[in-house]
């Protein structure tokens, strides 16, 4: 579980929060969605690991993510207005 998001600096990397330190990260694993949000679906491919650290509080790590997209060359986006969140359950329970 962690919280990833763009830290308005750099478009090459995103920023994976809240990630226990028991968990086993390694340089080079896949990030993929799990599931448990209702705003992606489960097995969407976000980046790889960069690096990662130990963040302040010492019981967290904060992971660099290498987006799988490259935003720079993105020509086109579209913006869903409204919570689809029955439509993703929907989704995610009939795989």
């Amino acid at each position: 579980f962690g919280t990833i998001s763009w830290d308005g600096q750099s478009f090459r990397y995103l920023l994976l929060k809240d990630i226990p330190t028991y968990a086993d990260i390694k340089i080079g694993g896949q990030v993929i969605t799990n599931g448990f949000s209702t705003i992606f679906p489960k097995g969407v491919k976000i980046g790889k690991v960069h690096s990662f650290d130990i963040n302040k509080n010492g019981a967290f790590y904060d992971v660099s993510i290498i987006p799988e997209v490259d935003f720079a060359s993105l020509r086109y986006v579209y913006v869903l207005k409204g919570n689809f969140a029955e439509q993703m359950i929907s989704f995610t329970e009939d795989e």
